[in-house]
């Protein structure tokens, strides 16, 4: 297909044919300037097919800006990194420690900070010298002086950071001269201030500017000269509706228009007034959504021009998976390489280098490196870790596992020794810039070879490290840090072209083609009949500015730099110029929560064009039943009438065999823990107890769990050696107790029996681990301090305890449901006291315990009871075991209470019930014990064991972040959601 006639950039190219294609000169002696590089191709298109009636003639000449700017200027343009390199060594010398990762967030402030002073033709000297005024002033105000904190230690470094700004700015530039290069915003005051030689100079009769609405001082003065010598042509993409009432989104024309600049206006539109227009207005409860409405959304658009916008780019891979079956699509969004496996290989390579130390690497760091995809071309069967015996790991037995099941493939062992020898043999930056070239070369040559792969973004990384190599030369000495930071800003700048989403890889991608995928930056100057635009939200569109900037607001506007106003009007003028056209408009945007509100640019459309009857809006809230789901995406549910394998022990031997799921539901013992497991999430319950899938993982760190268990643990230990009243009598010296107890409690971290994890090489001296056992010894000598006090108060209070981690297991008909119909129940009582004829069960909590958590409504019934709530387990956990201690001893509990470990003054909270708007404790008699069996009953019967009810996921997906389960269910658990 041909570009749209009607199209801006047709017009142009037709005006451009009628008004420079003389017979009697050439139209090389024509600049045209494009705001970008995909502005010329669609342009030159449009121009081939304007010339197809004229004489041939020479393309006139084509330039983005910067590239024209650069040709103008006769210099060359310094790498990033080289500035940055440069810069650092000027700020660094031998009394600072400060490596270039470290400098770097500082450096790119200040190098950008830079750019902007020259591309805005800032007096320098005056600049700087303000600056310098203003935060000598603002050191005397402590609130302003702490939030620079981070980049400068106190007062006397804030203001000589600033001082030596001026001295940056110039040496800077005099040692990026010395190698032939300059800084971008170098180039542009060159050409500023050499207007007059440039212009004298100038191959071209006339220079036409297209589509250009906010410029740089810079560029401003050289356009300006332009005009002045009747060389300019400045052609502007606008609309009189809102151009002749000199609307603020247009204001960067009136500043054109101050300093003299003559627009050419013949291609101003009046589509607002007179086009005819549909806006359809959709609110998305859901990110997702976005994406998977898309088919339905663009299905009537197949056979006419379409651009889908997504304002937030990270939709690019959703709205790809949507729109992949749907035609030929011009992907011009860069998928960064960032996301790609390649990528995270390496990513995962420098945190295996960067936080492991000795010869030994931690298991879960070398896990994601096994696990990536690309790993799997040299082994698709490594072995399951977890059958290794030990949470850390060696060479010879990380190459043994590799190895394992490749046979006798020597080009396969030759790669898996150098990426050994990368991870362990990495010394120093040299030799890790050296292993790591060599591992990738080899790697890639393999898989080249043998057509496994499409390698392409392997020769990416390969050309980063070699520009490395090239950028360290310039440093004296250089850490992995710095060589991390360096590596992540050269691959970013690093992108995989999609290109098109054809199905038939023959195709090749046509500019032209009516359907195109892009970034709104993208569409500058370009027009499309049908456009649908994603997350047209308040703070995505228009972006929140982020200033990462050393000059200040006041500053900046003194000095004619660009502020936030300037982002807002800039990403305004494009939102409307890219509607201007189109006919059929869709606008998405989300309302996730009371927060996320739609942008000002839709509530600026609806006010402003609400009385124009040739547009129309129409709106759409998206809800799930809007979406037609694949069936990829349907709810996951099992049903309890189904059967599954499970492994059965015959002769000695397991073997696996088909049982019925009622039967294993009707065979399991069941804990408090599993019964709340299957009421807050059933499919959870489903593969722990029924799959029997196995959530348990090498870990060498201490989580949560694990602190509980150790705790536990200790105080089992305690009560069952009656060591409690001599670690109480030792509680005043608070000092000599926490290293006994802290003793105690690295012993029973190192034993396997206790934690079910090997920490033979671990150090739990450093690290989450040191944290954990600190915060476990806080834990107990907080409750040593407590029956201090009770010892206190009451001298025999130690003496009551009659039990610790007392199991109980009810099972031969002890708990009833009908008369065919048994169920197995245990549990494990942390502490059973006896207090003169009462009996109390005391349970420990390292976890949060509020005021009420132990309080229940007893007037509550049925489905609302409070007694069995996954809301209030710790009232059923309470009441559980005073059940179970119930039925096992034919006599009752008399109180449960929490022992919280983590709070110092209150640690008790009995089990209380609520009396109007007033709770007190209770006493446990037979009327509790038979409501509670009641509703027990009652949650296997309606639930458990109710074949008519399905496994289904929670709809609580903020649980699900924490659920070992969460990738076999496919449930999302972003911030989105």
């Amino acid at each position: 297909m041909g570009v749209n006639k009607e199209s801006f950039l047709a017009q142009v190219a037709t005006y451009i044919c009628e008004t420079y294609c003389n017979p009697d000169k050439s139209l090389k002696q024509i600049a045209i300037v494009f705001p970008t590089q995909r502005s010329i191709k669609i342009f030159q298109s449009a121009f081939l097919e304007a010339m197809q009636t004229r004489q041939p003639m020479f393309a006139p000449n084509c330039f983005s800006i910067e590239d024209f700017f650069q040709k103008l200027s006769n210099k060359q343009q310094a790498e990033a990194d080289l500035q940055l390199i440069t810069l650092y060594k000027l700020s660094h010398d031998e009394t600072t420690t400060e490596t270039l990762a470290d400098f770097a967030g500082k450096g790119q402030t200040i190098l950008s900070d830079f750019v902007e002073i020259d591309k805005e033709l800032a007096d320098v000297k005056n600049l700087f010298k303000n600056l310098y005024d203003i935060k000598a002033i603002e050191q005397f105000d402590p609130e302003i002086a702490k939030a620079f904190e981070n980049q400068v230690a106190n007062s006397d470094k804030f203001l000589k950071f600033f001082e030596k700004l001026p001295f940056y700015y110039e040496k800077l530039n005099d040692l990026l001269a010395e190698k032939g290069f300059c800084t971008q915003g170098q180039i542009y005051r060159h050409v500023a201030t050499h207007q007059e030689e440039i212009i004298k100079d100038l191959p071209y009769e006339k220079v036409i500017f297209v589509g250009f609405y906010a410029l740089s001082n810079a560029e401003k003065t050289f356009i300006q000269a332009l005009q002045k010598k009747n060389l300019l042509d400045y052609i502007i993409d606008a609309d009189q509706f809102y151009f002749n009432n000199n609307h603020e989104i247009y204001s960067s024309f009136d500043e054109l228009k101050k300093i003299g600049i003559h627009f050419n206006e013949n291609f101003l539109t009046d589509n607002y007034a007179h086009q005819n227009k549909q806006i359809f207005i959709h609110q998305v409860p859901l990110v997702v959504l976005q994406a998977k409405i898309l088919p339905q959304l663009i299905e009537k658009y197949q056979n006419e021009a379409l651009a889908i916008v997504p304002a937030d780019e990270s939709l690019l891979v959703s709205v790809l998976d949507n729109v992949d079956t749907l035609g030929k699509w011009n992907v011009t969004m860069r998928f960064p390489i960032k996301k790609t496996y390649e990528y995270q290989l390496v990513d995962t390579i420098f945190n295996i280098l960067l936080l492991s130390q000795g010869e030994s690497i931690r298991y879960k760091y070398l896990y994601p490196l096994l696990v990536n995809p690309v790993i799997s071309l040299i082994n698709d069967k490594i072995v399951d870790w977890r059958n290794i015996n030990h949470a850390f790991c060696t060479k010879n037995n990380f190459i043994e596992i590799l190895t394992t099941n490749i046979g006798d493939d020597d080009n396969r062992k030759k790669i898996i020794e150098l990426l050994a020898e990368l991870l362990y043999n990495s010394s120093s930056p040299t030799t890790f810039l050296y292993n790591i070239d060599l591992f990738l070369k080899t790697f890639n040559n393999y898989i080249k070879a043998t057509n496994k792969y499409e390698n392409g973004n392997i020769f990416s990384i390969i050309d980063v490290f070699a520009n490395l190599r090239e950028l360290t030369k310039e440093m004296n000495s250089i850490d992995m840090d710095s060589i991390r930071y360096l590596f992540d800003t050269n691959i970013a700048g690093y992108n995989l072209s999609i290109k098109t989403t054809a199905r038939n890889p023959k195709d090749e991608v046509d500019v032209l083609w009516n359907h195109q995928l892009m970034g709104l930056l993208e569409t500058r100057t370009l027009d499309f009949k049908n456009i649908v635009m994603l997350s047209v939200n308040e703070g995505v569109l228009p972006k929140k500015p982020v200033y990462d900037t050393f000059l200040p607001y006041d500053l900046r506007r003194f000095f004619k730099m660009p502020t936030f106003e300037n982002n807002d009007k800039m990403y305004a003028y494009h939102f409307y110029r890219l509607l201007q056209r189109a006919e059929n408009i869709h606008l998405l945007y989300l309302q996730t929560d009371a927060q996320s509100e739609k942008s000002r640019f839709i509530m600026q459309l609806e006010e402003e064009l609400k009385d124009r009857e040739n547009i129309k809006f129409f709106y759409q809230d998206i809800a799930f039943g809007d979406v037609q789901i694949n069936n990829d995406d349907r709810e996951l549910a099992i049903a309890k009438t189904g059967m599954v394998e499970r492994n059965k022990k015959v002769d000695g031997e397991s073997k696996r065999e088909q049982v019925a799921i009622m039967d294993l539901l009707k065979d399991i013992s069941y804990s408090q823990s599993s019964i709340l497991e299957y009421l807050k999430c059933s499919m959870q319950f489903y593969l722990h107890k029924i799959l029997d899938l196995s959530s348990k993982d090498i870990n060498e760190d201490m989580d949560n769990a694990l602190l509980g268990t150790i705790i536990h643990a200790y105080l089992e230990q305690q009560a069952k050696t009656d060591q409690f009243i001599s670690i109480v009598n030792k509680s005043e010296n608070r000092k000599a107790l926490e290293e006994e107890v802290k003793k105690e409690l690295l012993a029973l971290a190192k034993n396997p029996k206790i934690t079910e994890v090997v920490y033979q090489d671990a150090d739990l001296s450093r690290g989450k681990n040191y944290l954990m056992i600190e915060l476990a010894v806080k834990y107990i000598c907080n409750y040593i301090h407590f029956l201090a006090r009770q010892v206190k108060a009451n001298p025999t209070y130690l003496s009551r305890i009659s039990a610790a981690e007392q199991k109980i297991e009810l099972k031969n008909n002890e708990f009833q449901l009908d008369d065919s119909t048994s169920i197995k129940l245990k549990g494990i009582i942390d502490r059973v006291d006896k207090v003169g004829e009462s009996t109390y069960i005391l349970d420990y909590k390292t976890g949060n315990c509020k005021n009420d958590s132990t309080c229940y409504n007893p007037k509550k019934e049925g489905e609302e009871s409070e007694l069995i709530n996954k809301n209030k387990e710790k009232v059923f956990q309470l009441l559980f075991y005073a059940y179970l201690y119930y039925k096992a001893n034919s006599r009752l509990a008399d109180k449960s209470a929490i022992i919280a470990l983590r709070y110092y003054r209150q640690m008790e909270f009995f089990l209380k019930q609520k009396i109007d708007k007033n709770s007190e404790d209770i006493i446990i008699d037979e009327a509790l014990m038979e409501k509670f069996e009641t509703e027990l009953k009652r949650i296997f019967q309606e639930h458990i064991l109710n074949p008519e009810e399905n496994f289904t996921c929670t709809s609580d997906t903020q649980a699900c972040k924490y659920c070992n389960y969460q990738l076999i269910c496919g449930v999302s658990v972003t911030n989105n959601f």
